[in-house]
């Protein structure tokens, strides 16, 4: 779990696959862009690539629930397509065509999550 008041894209690079060791370090940068560049070079965790994305979903779903009025940021997207354009990354963001959009995909299940806890499905 993120630590309260730490940026998603802070949290999400310093648990970027990176050693404990790499990870400490990037949490504690002062923005995120410099926790990228110290993550940039750090050793990854074994299978880093197939989980990186369970690791996301947490941490926006550990966003939303702890800043209510970003869900409702969220929630007032209604069912609408969300591109992802602020990760410079061609598997997190969607700049362009060859881009997988992967923040976008993830926060428009979080927002479907958000729907039906408030409407009382029970997932």
């Amino acid at each position: 779990m993120p630590r309260t008041g730490a940026s998603r894209r802070r949290c999400a690079t310093s648990t970027d696959g990176q050693r404990p060791t790499g990870s400490r370090r990037s949490r504690a940068a002062s923005n995120p862009q410099v926790a990228r560049d110290l993550a940039a070079g750090a050793e990854r965790r074994p299978h880093w690539p197939d989980v990186r994305l369970a690791v996301m979903a947490d941490l926006l779903r550990a966003k939303f629930l702890q800043h209510p009025d970003l869900a409702e940021v969220l929630l007032a997207t209604g069912d609408g397509r969300i591109h992802y354009r602020f990760a410079n990354s061609p598997f997190w963001d969607t700049r362009d065509s060859a881009r997988r959009n992967w923040i976008g995909r993830l926060l428009e299940l979080v927002r479907a999550e958000l729907v039906a806890e408030r409407v009382g499905f029970q997932l």
